[in-house]
């Protein structure tokens, strides 16, 4: 399955824990954004293609930060009606979209 896993930059390295457990397992990552760090238009559009190639989409929030950028893939995530998994914790009473019927919690399924 094609996977694109959005987070909080400042968590990068999380982020790619869970890209590497989900790509042993044989899924691929539409994009891996870990690994720039510019905030150019380039990068945003790398970021919505990433988002809008994937089959499903993973949301990891497990602390309580600000997911500025997150929200946003989120929400593109919706418009292009596809899974959205999510990791944590941290969003679940602080966004009105985590609670649509489809969300689905936690990534267990995905690493089977």
């Amino acid at each position: 399955m094609r996977l694109y896993v959005a987070g909080k930059y400042e968590e990068r390295a999380r982020i790619r824990e869970v890209m590497d457990q989900l790509e042993a397992v044989g899924h691929t990552i539409t994009y891996d954004w870990t690994t720039n760090c510019e905030l150019v238009p380039n990068q945003a559009l790398k970021d919505f293609e990433g988002v809008c190639d994937a089959d499903a989409f993973i949301l990891v929030a497990e602390r309580d930060v600000s997911y500025c950028g997150t929200l946003v893939e989120l929400g593109v995530a919706l418009a292009c009606d596809i899974p959205i998994f999510v990791l944590g914790h941290a969003l679940d009473d602080r966004c009105i979209f985590l609670k649509l019927p489809a969300i689905i919690k936690g990534i267990d399924t995905l690493l089977e």
